[in-house]
């Protein structure tokens, strides 16, 4: 529908994107770090599950138990 030679679909679209993003500033960049830095903790899991093993193993050049579980825990839970 078009008022005054304004396209007024288009304004109504462009006013509900501002006020979108006044409510959830920089919502995309927000999502797309969080999917990065989740991303990258499974990484890392995935290469700290055979140090856990052989932790418990033991053995000579075995890596720390303690601190390969706690690097494993903020990969799965995060740091607080």
């Amino acid at each position: 529908a078009r008022l005054g030679g304004e396209d007024v679909g288009s304004s109504f679209r462009r006013d509900l994107k501002l006020i979108s993003e006044v409510q959830a500033p920089f919502r995309g960049i927000r999502r797309f770090f969080s999917v990065a830095f989740t991303a990258a903790a499974g990484i890392s899991l995935f290469f700290n599950i055979p140090r856990i093993l052989r932790a418990i193993q033991g053995g000579d050049g075995a890596p720390d138990l303690l601190e390969t579980a706690g690097n494993a825990a903020v990969n799965i839970g995060g740091e607080k």
